[in-house]
């Protein structure tokens, strides 16, 4: 198990998640972590924590710590698995918030679009 300048980063920003990534500096660590949610880095750039640092050890895991056949990847196939489907949740969840969101304000609207109709016909 060879052990590289790189580092794993676990950086979390608060509209995306945590993102594992592999780099050597926290800037590089940050344009991965961009790269991976799929947005812009210059959106997310400053939100972005990092959670923890760990010594990237070749073949092991970031994330359960077993050993597994790969080149430069950082988590084994199930854990990778896991957090694309703890991912795609996270964004169903937000979606369902904003809808709702977007149903009471059109409620409200509704409502005080009929209140005052109301008023001007008394």
């Amino acid at each position: 198990m060879a052990v590289s300048k790189e580092k794993i980063w676990f950086l979390r920003h608060e509209g995306h998640g945590v993102a594992i990534v592999r780099a050597e500096s926290f800037e590089q660590a940050t344009v991965a972590a961009a790269k991976f949610w799929g947005v812009p880095w210059a959106k997310v750039a400053a939100g972005i924590e990092v959670e923890r640092t760990k010594p990237l050890m070749t073949n092991i895991c970031a994330k359960c710590g077993k050993m597994f056949q790969g080149g430069k990847e950082i988590l084994c196939t199930h854990c990778e698995k896991a957090q694309r489907e703890e991912d795609a949740e996270k964004v169903r969840i937000q979606r369902k918030i904003r809808e709702r969101y977007k149903q009471e304000a059109r409620k409200r609207r509704r409502e005080n679009e009929e209140g005052r109709s109301a008023e001007l016909e008394a």
